[in-house]
């Protein structure tokens, strides 16, 4: 939950007005969340193919520049959901003008940087860079919203797709710069199935909200497929989520039994809220399922992370 930034004026510091707009838009738990997402799937991306799981300095610019691009498409949704914000959330930092887009720009210039030279200076014959500009660009056609942005907003399940699709992408980023050459087998289109299955059950989670919440210029899936219809998809989803998480499992035989019931455990938490929502639909429950989801998802990744150190 974002802290009261009301007593926060303009002629406070600029880290001040910073942490502010950080607290609200991204939080330490995204940095967190980049900073696991790098290291399981570099890690995976090692033990598929039976190589060492050493830890080098490129890996630590690797991880900055994962969680500096999911800096990067936070600036950019910035940019293209400012006006309506100005609406929906004129109490935000950037609404109120503590800080500037400008300012969250140049920002994002570094972290693309930093990008850029770490794809550059992995040795496999530019694939990682070019895996990074694959990522850059379907980033940037998002922040477009493909040109068909009218067309796209009116198909909001669509537009989520659209946009979960980076998921995948960046996971092949990550992966990339432990491969020579892509190296893409089936247990590889399995974790990015994973990845893309939970995104998307994670922004459906999101925008599945209580009946307080629902306002005219808000995006919500239950306006279109009702409360029993979201929560009936994003089950679906979490048991794909699941399910590839399961069939990774026997490449990692000891404590496989522990994995797995980690793996379910998370599950079950995140169905066990999920449920209370169904039945009494609420902000506080929709908040609640947020954090069963992020509970699951960090399960899923340390289990996957053990499996792969203790095989």
């Amino acid at each position: 939950m974002s802290k009261d930034i009301s007593h926060i004026t303009i002629e406070d510091s600029f880290i001040k007005r910073y942490l502010a707009w950080s607290n609200e838009r991204f939080p330490m738990a995204n940095v967190i969340s980049g900073l696991i997402t790098f290291f399981v799937m570099s890690r995976l991306a090692l033990f598929l193919q039976d190589k060492a799981l050493d830890f080098t300095p490129l890996d630590i610019l690797g991880a900055v520049a994962v969680v500096g691009h999911y800096f990067v498409l936070r600036v950019f949704d910035e940019h293209k959901d400012f006006k309506v914000d100005c609406i929906n959330h004129p109490e935000r930092a950037l609404q109120r003008g503590l800080i500037k887009l400008w300012h969250l720009d140049i920002i994002a210039a570094v972290f693309t940087i930093i990008g850029l030279i770490y794809s550059a200076l992995i040795s496999n014959n530019y694939l990682t860079l070019i895996c990074y500009g694959a990522v850059y660009l379907w980033s940037i056609l998002m922040a477009k919203e493909f040109f068909i942005g009218t067309w796209l907003e009116k198909r909001l399940t669509l537009y989520s797709i659209s946009h979960m699709l980076v998921s995948p992408l960046i996971i092949i980023w990550i992966m990339s710069a432990k491969w020579q050459v892509p190296t893409f087998e089936f247990y590889v289109y399995l974790i990015l199935a994973m990845s893309f299955a939970s995104g998307f059950s994670y922004e459906f989670t999101r925008k599945t909200r209580g009946p307080e919440e629902e306002t005219e210029t808000l995006d919500s899936y239950t306006k279109i497929y009702g409360t029993g219809g979201s929560v009936l998809i994003i089950t679906l989803m979490n048991m794909i989520t699941l399910g590839c998480f399961l069939y990774l499992i026997p490449l990692m035989p000891n404590l496989r039994s522990i994995l797995a019931a980690m793996g379910i455990a998370g599950f079950a938490a995140a169905q066990s809220t999920l449920f209370k929502y169904l039945k009494k639909p609420s902000l506080e429950g929709r908040k609640k399922n947020e954090k069963s989801f992020g509970l699951f998802a960090l399960l899923l990744y340390i289990a996957l992370i053990v499996g792969v150190y203790a095989n």
